[in-house]
């Protein structure tokens, strides 16, 4: 499933999945053909790993003619950003820059982070203990530091990007070699080594309201919004009776009902 294209924007969905052409384009979309992930893998890491292609511009090596776009905004099928929020972000973004981010909370740096990566997915597990060995090396080294900050790599905005496509094609390679589709560790570990030719900028996500929402059919949908319409009543009345309740909702509610989809 996928949200609609943004307004007076070129929307472009790479893929290697024909059958989302249909959906794309009633949506808007421009829809791009992967060849070099053809045919689909059924392991669901390699998967993961090859979603990382859109994200750190790899798309151009296979599509060459889309570097003359100045500008050039990677997008999780999740996120949900407006025409105008887009627009504000170009006029936010420096002369000077040349990525434009989403900080995460300013507690979570690359240790927490992949912490709670790990704890609640079982596809950055697979490859936890090397991604630990490899960043420990990094720091090591003098380069990397665990305490450094995360963003939110579901929204990356590029600009005059040439210069760094050899950067994102070194992280791209890393993220594979480790099998880790825990990007934001990886990332936030890299550029501490190239800050200054990277210039990046970020702004904190409470600056934003651009939100995640996975992308459901309409029944589906309206139960999404109907479950989260109780769960703020029944919260209220937990609390009231001086209750945790989200002690209340694991311990209860997801049992008997199951998690929601966000």
């Amino acid at each position: 499933m996928l949200h609609n294209a943004i307004p007076y924007c070129r929307n472009i969905l790479f893929s290697n999945n024909p059958r989302v052409r249909k959906e794309a384009i009633r949506k808007g979309w421009e829809f791009k053909f992967v060849k070099r992930f053809s045919p689909i893998s059924e392991d669901f890491l390699e998967s993961r790993l090859q979603g990382k292609y859109t994200k750190f511009l790899q798309f151009l090596v296979d599509f060459p003619e889309l570097k003359s776009y100045e500008y050039i905004t990677h997008l999780d099928h999740k996120n949900v950003i407006s025409y105008e929020e887009i627009k504000r972000f170009k006029s936010l973004f420096l002369p000077d820059k040349k990525i434009f981010m989403i900080s995460s909370a300013s507690s979570c740096n690359v240790l927490k982070g992949l912490n709670g990566a790990c704890n609640t997915f079982e596809s950055y597990r697979f490859s936890e203990s090397k991604t630990r060995e490899w960043i420990q090396k990094q720091v090591n080294l003098g380069v990397a530091s665990w305490e450094a900050q995360e963003y939110a790599t579901s929204f990356i905005m590029y600009k005059n990007y040439h210069s760094l496509l050899p950067f994102l094609k070194k992280v791209y390679d890393t993220i594979f070699l480790l099998k880790q589709p825990y990007c934001q560790a990886i990332w936030a570990v890299m550029i501490q080594s190239d800050l200054k030719n990277i210039n990046l900028q970020s702004i904190h996500w409470k600056e934003t309201n651009m939100y995640r929402k996975t992308p459901l059919p309409f029944i589906q949908d309206r139960i999404r919004v109907s479950r989260r319409f109780f769960q703020r009543i029944l919260s209220t009345i937990i609390f009231s009776l001086g209750f945790d309740y989200e002690k209340f909702r694991k311990k209860y509610i997801i049992k008997i009902f199951g998690s929601g989809i966000k």
